[in-house]
């Protein structure tokens, strides 16, 4: 995962990982090794969500270019975003 956001904090990645662990995303196992070793797996529950995610990725990379950020009604909306 480290090498697919390299800009996450190794806090933030720890933090993560917990939080789907808690939430049975992933897997966590530990291997009573020197220097202690961890690794992560996805679970079934996991790959069920990454199945329903998919379309919404999808769905998100076809229109990211639709908008240029800004919202009908706000003060800045008449002003256009240089590219």
């Amino acid at each position: 995962m480290k090498r697919l956001v390299p800009d996450i904090s190794e806090k933030m990645l720890i933090q993560q990982l917990r939080e789907m662990e808690a939430d049975g995303i992933v897997h966590r196992e530990i291997f009573p090794e020197v220097p202690p070793r961890v690794e992560y797996s996805i679970t079934e529950f996991g790959i069920e969500l990454d199945n329903a995610l998919i379309p919404l990725a999808r769905w998100g990379k076809q229109h990211a270019g639709r908008t240029d950020g800004v919202r009908p009604g706000k003060a800045n909306a008449s002003v256009p975003h240089a590219l």
